[in-house]
């Protein structure tokens, strides 16, 4: 369980994240390439803050979600891209987690790196297992 020193009851009720979002985590790395990324982080938030952070976009709802970060080498050879187009690669992947019914609800893949996901919470490096 992780410590905290913080004042706010939000701060004081976090703790590690269940191990089914390092399993997924895993899976998703595997998937796309790099079963060894350099750094895994995730972070407690809605649906709606984390799309919009990573994004720019907005999502019609809003459930609490992890935010998964993994930074490596990765492809998608599951992307549906047009015929003789390259699939999408890139250093980072990004993902959202129902903590309910553990399904990804948002996905993508960059070039582009999320170095302050603390606008967004309280921010744990995750171990994969």
């Amino acid at each position: 369980m992780a410590s905290s020193s913080g004042t706010s009851s939000q701060q004081a009720d976090i703790g590690d994240p269940p191990a089914f979002v390092a399993t997924i985590a895993k899976s998703m790395a595997i998937q796309m390439g790099d079963s060894n990324p350099t750094s895994v982080q995730c972070v407690r938030t809605t649906r709606q803050a984390a799309e919009w952070y990573i994004a720019r976009v907005y999502v019609r709802t809003n459930p609490e979600v992890y935010l998964v970060v993994l930074h490596g080498h990765f492809s998608n050879p599951l992307a549906r891209v047009p015929l003789g187009a390259p699939i999408p690669t890139g250093t980072q992947i990004h993902f959202t987690i129902d903590p309910v019914t553990h399904e990804i609800l948002d996905f993508g893949i960059s070039n582009q790196s999320f170095n302050d996901l603390s606008v967004l919470g309280h921010v744990q490096d995750l171990i994969l297992p």
